[in-house]
């Protein structure tokens, strides 16, 4: 069972792809929040899926890395600039959930002005 929490997550994941590619939800490219609920059914053993949480944690890592660059040609000041870049390199080199939305968070806020 999902908690409210996974949910949170999921669609704070789902909110920020949306748009970074200005677009609905589109599973093949990344923009589901169920990719993200997938990480915790891995870690709490109830997913149906055989992956590792480390493929999964990558998967959901190379979408957002697509998200962010389309993020990055907008016109964006110098400070979003900035910022977005280092949520891009938290996202990169972390291993964990809690540093993965910490970061999703704060390119939600960063890229707020941009919100359709």
């Amino acid at each position: 069972m999902q908690t409210q929490n996974s949910y949170d997550r999921s669609f704070l994941y789902e909110n920020f792809m949306r748009r970074a590619f200005r677009t609905g939800r589109d599973f093949s490219k990344g923009i589901d929040g169920s990719h993200y609920q997938q990480l915790e059914r891995i870690s709490n053993g109830t997913s149906l899926i055989r992956t590792s949480y480390a493929k999964q944690m990558q998967k959901i890592k190379n979408y957002l890395s697509k998200g962010i660059q389309k993020v990055l040609k907008w016109k964006l000041t110098d400070q979003e600039r900035s910022r977005i870049i280092f949520y891009a390199s938290q996202i990169e080199s972390t291993e964990y959930e809690d540093t993965l939305y910490v970061s999703i968070e704060g390119l939600i806020n960063v890229t707020a002005r941009f919100k359709e």
